[in-house]
């Protein structure tokens, strides 16, 4: 190891391994390693279609495709979907057992059968894979543990989807909101095709929950010039996309004009209800490293001194307001390192002990309309 920061580590032979020296081995031809942090696999397919790097791993077979039919110089194990093992190591979604809500079985169990594995299956892996009823790949030499807890998996069973055992995790009080039906900005679709998201998210969470989403937040808070009549439209009572406040909730205006070397003019308020969110209060530009074809977000941050940050934006609304809304925001791939999960529960601990209150969104929307009635 000859170099090492938070962009990459750099490992270069050593025409002095034993094994060369004593003829078991030649010395291999690469002479040096670069080695860049993990990634997103969108990421990586750029940088593999650029010649960026040489090697990647853990693509879909979608992006698989993509890469390949972009650079024909790419090459897999195999010429045929999945291209490689079916499953390297299953993805799986954890929960930390000694914080509530997930210290309830019953919670998790209500998680576990709202998800539709099989679904996953064939719209994010083109049906190239399968599902995993234990946190293991389906190796041979497992297969033969797998087999003697078949009759535990037939008293538990993992895999089983069924919406109307979930809903638990809504009557146990906790809000299922809508974040899109794919993670596509809204300014990159029609009307019709934004429209067509919002509808089909929403039957499947009231499919889950026995209602609609009352909250909106759009991928990447990106939002198109259609958002706003069409959650409007479809009576939701409040988006969490917008950045004009800190702490305070806010009425969503509509028809605003915005031209070159004129003044603003605003548009009328609605009756929808903005929950403000923050860059700066989002754990992914701090800690995801993302290497782009043009630019550089190099994230890491140290997970302490991010949640002191964001303790002191607590502070600040707790010493300058009677009353607002602080709204963290944490990807689960992204905050649940164990380092950060270490700071993040000292987060929740601190800012408990400082009088806040854990509410829902729609809870918080609900006591700002009580506070700032929309006339008529």
């Amino acid at each position: 190891l000859v170099s090492e920061d938070v962009q990459q580590k750099i490992w270069d032979i050593r025409p002095d391994w034993w094994a060369a020296k004593t003829g078991f081995r030649a010395l291999p031809q690469v002479t040096r390693l670069v080695f860049l942090p993990g990634m997103n696999e969108i990421t990586m397919a750029q940088m593999m279609i650029a010649n960026q790097i040489d090697m990647a791993f853990s693509f879909t077979p979608s992006n698989m495709k993509l890469v390949q039919g972009q650079n024909q110089a790419v090459i897999t194990h195999y010429d045929r979907p999945p291209y490689g093992f079916m499953d390297w190591w299953p993805i799986g979604l954890g929960f930390n057992t000694e914080r509530k809500p997930f210290d309830e079985p019953d919670i998790r169990w209500a998680l576990s059968y709202a998800i539709d594995r099989d679904e996953i299956v064939a719209f994010a892996f083109q049906g190239i894979s399968q599902a995993a009823a234990l946190p293991y790949p389906p190796y041979p030499g497992l297969q033969k543990y797998m087999d003697g807890v078949a009759d535990q998996l037939q008293q538990y069973p993992t895999l089983k989807y069924d919406p109307a055992q979930s809903a638990a995790i809504v009557e146990a009080g906790h809000e299922i909101g809508h974040h899109g039906w794919t993670h596509l900005p809204p300014n990159d679709m029609s009307r019709e095709q934004e429209e067509d998201g919002l509808v089909r998210a929403n039957e499947r969470i009231k499919k889950l929950s026995g209602k609609n989403a009352r909250g909106y937040r759009s991928p990447s808070w990106d939002l198109s010039p259609n958002s706003m009549e069409l959650l409007l439209k479809h009576g939701f009572l409040y988006d969490s996309s917008m950045m004009a406040d800190d702490y305070t909730p806010y009425r969503i205006r509509q028809g605003d004009v915005v031209e070159m070397d004129k003044p603003v003019r605003f548009g009328q308020p609605t009756r929808l209800i903005e929950m403000p969110i923050a860059w700066s209060l989002d754990d992914f530009p701090h800690f995801e490293f993302l290497r782009m074809k043009t630019q550089l977000m190099p994230g890491l941050m140290n997970a302490n001194s991010v949640m002191e940050n964001w303790l002191n934006d607590f502070a600040y609304l707790k010493e300058n307001f009677d009353w607002g809304v602080l709204t963290y925001t944490f990807h689960p791939y992204v905050i649940g390192r164990g380092h950060r999960m270490m700071a993040l529960e000292k987060l929740l601990h601190a800012v408990a002990d400082g009088g806040a209150h854990f509410v829902t969104m729609e809870d918080a929307a609900r006591e700002y309309e009580k506070r700032s009635a929309f006339p008529g």
